[in-house]
């Protein structure tokens, strides 16, 4: 599947609770907490844990795709960078659509919470041998 913003919101969507969501399967997410340098934390976003890992192979297609994924030789980088491709085009417009797909992340371990180191918001990105850029 490609990573764009259409098929990144239709994955979160897919993923949210509904009334079928056991409550052993509602995980918290978070991405802005003071532990982590923020003074205005967000609200959690609750997901479908069980929802989000059976879509676990999509969503590490779309880290996959990423161009720090294959071409970062740290593992923290800029939020910005997470707008880029491995081609080198850009995925997202929306600053949303980074934050849906950090969210997804977070659950299946693709990405860490931000950090904010007061001049550049960080996140996390575990770079995972094996991850592809694009779904066989």
């Amino acid at each position: 599947m490609e990573l764009n913003e259409n098929n990144v919101f239709e994955l979160f969507t897919k993923c949210l609770p509904d009334d079928n969501t056991q409550e052993m399967h509602l995980v918290a997410v978070q991405l802005m907490m003071a532990a982590n340098g923020f003074e205005q934390i967000d609200n959690p976003i609750y997901l479908d844990k069980k929802k989000v890992m059976d879509q676990k192979d999509v969503i590490d297609s779309f880290f996959g795709q990423l161009y720090v994924t294959h071409f970062s030789k740290v593992n923290v980088v800029d939020i910005n960078d997470v707008y880029k491709k491995f081609d080198g085009s850009y995925w997202a417009k929306q600053p949303s659509s980074i934050l849906q797909l950090c969210y997804l992340g977070i659950v299946v371990g693709n990405c860490h919470p931000l950090f904010n180191n007061k001049i550049h918001q960080r996140v996390v990105l575990p770079l995972k041998k094996g991850i592809q850029p694009c779904e066989k």
